[in-house]
């Protein structure tokens, strides 16, 4: 479920409009029959059928139930941009939402729903026009801050579409729990505190290129797996000038400094060296890197059609 899908008092059925600070309801149930008396105790109540949702629970691909081995199942909802700090704190200081367990009496045979299908990922319309740029942007970067040498580290950026049977069936852990983004990532790395020993992330803006409705990279900590800080798409805007001002392209890309030591660099993100704030010397993070539903297709973009963005290690 995403805003561009939700229906709600601003978009009732799912229809155009704004979702934001309006009402709706999130059905999450595995069984048809207790979906149905659901909606009916809701209608009955006067609360409209425009805002009610339903997100199916796949009973085949689970181990449903009460006992020790049935499976622990969580519910997510990630929040991004928020212009109001004010309105923030209220958020979260009183999250509005309030979560009710609904038990069938008597208990009824199981109905079990069918999966919805897939939203189809891809246009056809790729970033690979961006590709000369973007090559461009690195070779610029290298020269910019030579003669200190310069590693490209990998990222792994799956192009295969992520099934999330896949991974239940066969236990593994392939973050598959949302079809809205498609992501990858940096391999390890740590922080010398050097001012010549940093990183720039790079690569195609994909919100501006038109592939997503929200894009960032993120510096995580692998000391709990929690995320140090994000640059997203609208700040990324424009820092690829500070490399490769005359090119057509450049808007349409962004670099980003990430260091211990960043001085008065706008376009730089600081890593403490504290924690929980931080990194700790010593300890190892990673960069992620996520695209958020493409407009046309309100499911994430398919991989294939995003050029991967790339990191650079620069040290003496």
């Amino acid at each position: 479920m995403n805003h561009r899908l939700v229906a709600s008092s601003g978009t009732p059925a799912g229809a155009p409009g704004d979702p934001f600070e309006r009402d709706t309801v999130l059905i999450l149930t595995a069984h048809a029959e207790t979906e149905a008396r659901i909606r009916a105790a809701l209608t009955a109540e006067g609360i409209p059928a425009a805002i009610l949702n339903t997100l199916v629970v796949p009973a085949a691909e689970l181990n449903l139930g009460l006992e020790a081995k049935a499976d622990t199942l969580s519910f997510l909802m990630r929040v991004a941009r928020i212009d109001d700090l004010g309105a923030q704190q209220t958020y979260f200081g009183s999250i509005p939402y309030a979560v009710f367990r609904v038990t069938p009496s008597p208990e009824q045979p199981p109905s079990p729903l069918a999966r919805p299908p897939y939203r189809t990922r891809g246009t056809g319309t790729s970033e690979a026009h961006l590709s000369e740029s973007l090559d461009a942007l690195e070779a610029a970067l290298r020269a910019r801050y030579a003669p200190l040498r310069a590693t490209r580290l990998p990222v792994h950026f799956p192009k295969a579409d992520i099934y999330s049977e896949h991974c239940l069936s066969s236990g593994r852990l392939c973050a598959a729990d949302t079809r809205d983004t498609a992501g990858g990532a940096s391999q390890d790395i740590e922080f010398a505190d050097s001012a010549d020993d940093f990183y720039v992330v790079f690569g195609v803006n994909h919100a501006a290129a038109g592939k997503a409705s929200y894009s960032n990279f993120i510096l995580y900590s692998k000391r709990g797996y929690f995320g140090v800080e994000a640059i997203d798409d609208q700040r990324q805007l424009h820092s690829a000038r500070d490399y490769l001002p005359d090119d057509p392209n450049v808007d349409l890309l962004y670099a980003w400094k990430v260091a211990r030591q960043c001085g008065a660099d706008p376009h730089c993100l600081p890593v403490a060296a504290t924690c929980p704030e931080g990194i700790l010397p010593g300890e190892t993070g990673r960069f992620n890197f996520r695209a958020y539903l493409e407009p046309g297709t309100r499911v994430a973009p398919a991989a294939h059609e995003l050029l991967t963005d790339r990191v650079i290690h620069f040290s003496p």
